[in-house]
């Protein structure tokens, strides 16, 4: 009796030996299940960096990887559908010089990363398409009405003390009239200096736009109002900023 008692006791207190052990063996393991559960949601909720480039971002600005820039046109393709064909990407600081210097267009806000794909694509920098919207063609006064309008505002830039601009200096700008049809709707839409060509660029549309708001004047009255406008934009544009107060002042009304 004894005998089977020590074995029954040997053999209970094993099989609870191994119930224990082999709860705990469960037991870790459900510890381990819920850390993976926690790392998972861990990873899940991590924020995305928008201002470091993702493989992608890489991929598409890369000469090496796409010489061609395939991805980055079918990106910018992309945009333009989803957003319009009006849609101009910038930067967050840049959406008020975007409506003042290109009217026409409705400035989108992207992450920086994306900047850069878009240029490869066709949408360059805010700059560079107000530049070439400006400055990628011009023409020299044409005809003795706008030679005219010309030698009428010199004199009165000359009369300022302004001695710097010339005649061959003052260029009309022809393209411009596709980004911004109407000269008088934006700030800084009549002349456009190019500091690398030292040159004054005048919108072709200034040369026939309403200067008289219904004012019945003569056409003289006409020609010497839009000389003092367009000298007015050209003394603005001066490098020099002394020069449009000196504008202002010698020529008053």
């Amino acid at each position: 009796a004894d005998a089977s008692l020590q074995d029954q006791q040997q053999n209970g207190g094993g099989g609870g030996m191994g119930d224990g052990q082999n709860g705990a063996d469960s037991n870790d393991g459900n510890a381990d299940a819920d850390d993976d559960e926690e790392d998972d949601d861990e990873e899940d909720s991590a924020p995305i960096s928008v201002k470091v480039d993702c493989l992608e971002t890489q991929v598409m600005k890369s000469l090496d990887l796409d010489p061609v820039g395939i991805s980055a046109r079918a990106l910018a393709t992309r945009f333009k559908m989803h957003h319009g064909p009006d849609a101009f990407p910038c930067r967050s600081y840049e959406v008020n010089w975007v409506k003042e210097r290109l009217p026409h267009k409705t400035p989108v806000v992207v992450p920086a990363r994306l900047i850069a794909i878009l240029g490869r694509g066709g949408y360059h920098s805010t700059q560079r398409t107000i530049d070439e919207s400006w400055f990628a063609e011009s023409r020299k006064a044409q005809g003795a009405a706008e030679l005219a309008l010309l030698r009428m505002a010199l004199t009165k830039l000359i009369d300022a003390g302004v001695t710097d601009v010339s005649l061959q200096q003052i260029v009309f700008a022809t393209t411009v009239k596709s980004i911004v049809p109407d000269p008088l709707s934006m700030k800084h839409g009549i002349v456009r200096r190019n500091a690398v060509m030292k040159q004054y660029h005048v919108h072709e549309g200034f040369l026939t736009c309403n200067l008289s708001n219904g004012m019945a004047t003569s056409e003289a009255d006409q020609q010497d109002m839009r000389a003092y406008i367009l000298g007015f934009h050209i003394a603005q544009e001066h490098p020099d900023g002394n020069v449009l107060t000196r504008y202002l002042m010698r020529n008053k009304k």
